[in-house]
């Protein structure tokens, strides 16, 4: 009680030099009602000091009023506005659930926006870029105590999020500063008139699509990030799902009062998010269209344009839209369990004319005849970073003639340009033609013979039309066809020297197309003829074990009828 007598006299004292008698300034009934409110708030625990105030102003519940004094009303009002963006029950009181919203880690952009909403409460800012075909960079990142590639990783995967329910593409210009969205990590006071502050609150900041910082997305170098999307401890916060938010930004969308949002300018995701919802996937449609409502433009066509861009100056930034496979430093890591010479593979495929070889959650690289360029593995999410990073493997891989990778994992599969840019996915087989009961493919490939692309899966195959997108109706047949080749094979593909080859365990087959039969019917080591391993008399002995022990029964028979004529 005599903390709240207190702040009424001094703010009596503030008010009353103000007063008029002719309807303008500061009334009595606005100081009884600011007054009120303090004393209920003292009573409620809901002390508003200025860290709150500070904290309504930045977020656009609180006008900037300079050296003016903020009425009760006004405060009331703006707890009640900021409640009820966040689905709380409207107190207009700092209550103890109002209090920790405050201290909730969140974007640093302000929540109340001058755009206009659409039906689903997503607000859409107003600003859009005026193309499709966008670039990103990721600046300095020597500083940070992250490997650049995993960060590379996460980033990329927010943004293809937003590519595939909309129109929107996006190429990697490595740190380049004429990029539409430029990635940085900052601490403090950066420049930008939007400081940080440390472990915290503010988790990042993004602007709006224009020219200068348009579009670009700041990170807090001094929170703790996590490189996955996935199990995140508490101490830490994910990279991935706070990009998703903030790219949100950067393609022209303010904050949603829709928790289930993207948008929602709290971070709380417990669990990742690999598709828009609904709300935010309405948002980017209305700004940028859906991928299906352009059908005059060559869908997967890229042309190399030049970019020249002066920082924080131009008023609209080009974009590079090549999409190689970038030679970036990935990670290499511990051999999968068997190492090369000693396991089977999941799928074999040649990209780019290079032979690609997976196994696990890691690939080979080979080229030509010569040996691997690394003789240690790389992590597929270390250099793929267009895949989900948690794929356990990879069940077929072929490259299409218009340079589009499909990757087949389990029941779905994943459409790419290059190593970082994911067209679509995960769809399911079912969008192939292929039916619902089929929970993987073994092999794919396009057989050298007639240009046709070929899937298998167990003991069936199908023919499929890469125009069409769709399998042949005459299908599946019979995995007999392919004289000689085994049921459940591993891995299929056409290699450079333009013959077909089959995987099952540690043995493959060459076919010869022309005969439709394998070459040989027992195989050839895949460890000593693509591995380039030494030759392993276990595995021979292992191979041909039957052949071993009936050798052996024959020998000590004839042993044993000598002994006896003796």
């Amino acid at each position: 009680m005599y903390r709240t007598l207190v702040n009424i006299f001094m703010l009596l004292l503030i008010q009353v030099p103000r007063l008029q008698f002719d309807g303008g300034g500061v009334g009595l009934e606005t100081i009884f009602s600011t007054a009120r409110y303090i004393r209920q708030s003292s009573e409620s625990d809901g002390w508003v000091g200025d860290e709150e105030i500070q904290y309504l102003t930045r977020f656009g519940y609180l006008a900037q009023l300079g050296n003016a004094q903020v009425s009760g009303d006004q405060l009331s009002q703006a707890l009640r506005n900021l409640q009820r963006f966040a689905g709380m029950t409207e107190t207009g009181q700092l209550d103890s659930q109002t209090r920790n919203l405050l201290t909730k880690p969140r974007c640093g952009v302000h929540d109340v926006s001058t755009g206009f909403r659409n039906k689903r409460h997503t607000s859409l800012q107003g600003e859009k870029w005026h193309r499709t075909n966008l670039s990103w960079s990721l600046m300095d990142t020597s500083k940070l105590p992250y490997q650049r590639s995993y960060l590379l990783r996460e980033l990329h995967h927010a943004l293809t999020v937003w590519e595939v329910d909309s129109t929107l593409k996006f190429s990697f210009l490595g740190d380049s500063e004429d990029a539409d969205i430029r990635i940085s990590f900052h601490r403090g006071a950066h420049d930008d008139g939007y400081p940080f502050d440390g472990v915290g609150i503010v988790l990042a900041h993004a602007f709006f699509p224009g020219g200068g910082r348009g579009g670009d997305a700041h990170f807090d170098a001094d929170e703790r990030w996590s490189m996955t999307s996935g199990q995140v401890r508490e101490d830490e916060t994910s990279l991935y799902a706070v990009a998703l938010h903030e790219f949100g930004h950067s393609l022209g969308l303010s904050h949603s009062n829709v928790q289930e949002s993207i948008m929602f300018p709290w971070y709380g995701h417990t669990e990742p998010i690999y598709q828009l919802p609904r709300p935010d996937r309405q948002a980017i449609q209305v700004l940028y269209g859906h991928i299906h409502d352009s059908n005059s433009r060559e869908e997967y066509e890229y042309k190399p344009t030049s970019v020249t861009r002066t920082p924080y100056t131009s008023t609209a930034r080009n974009r590079i839209t090549t999409e190689p496979i970038t030679e970036s430093a990935p990670t290499t890591t511990e051999l999968p369990p068997g190492g090369k010479c000693g396991t089977n593979l999941d799928a074999v495929a040649v990209i780019r004319n290079e032979m690609w070889i997976f196994k696990g959650k890691y690939f080979w690289r080979r080229k030509g005849d010569s040996q691997l360029k690394s003789p240690e593995p790389v992590e597929i999410a270390s250099f793929w970073y267009g895949l989900p990073r948690d794929i356990p493997r990879v069940d077929a891989v072929y490259e299409m003639d218009n340079h589009q990778i499909l990757f087949f994992v389990g029941p779905r599969y994943y459409i790419m340009f290059g190593n970082s840019h994911l067209i679509a996915g995960p769809l399911p087989l079912t969008n192939l033609g292929l039916p619902s009961s089929l929970d993987h493919i073994d092999g794919a490939m396009i057989w050298g013979y007639n240009r046709k692309t070929y899937l298998f899966s167990g003991s069936e195959y199908w023919a499929y039309d890469d125009n069409t997108r769709r399998v042949e109706l005459d299908y599946p047949r019979n995995i007999s066809w392919w004289a000689g080749v085994p049921h459940n094979i591993d891995a299929v593909f056409q290699y450079t020297d333009k013959k077909t080859y089959f995987f099952k365990g540690s043995k493959f087959w060459e076919f010869d197309d022309a005969r439709k039969q394998v070459v040989t019917s027992t195989g050839q080591s895949i460890a000593e003829y693509w591995f380039l391993c030494p030759p392993s008399h276990l595995e021979v002995s292992t191979n041909y074990g039957n052949y071993a022990q009936s050798d052996f029964l024959v020998f000590s028979v004839a042993t044993l009828f000598l002994i006896i004529l003796i």
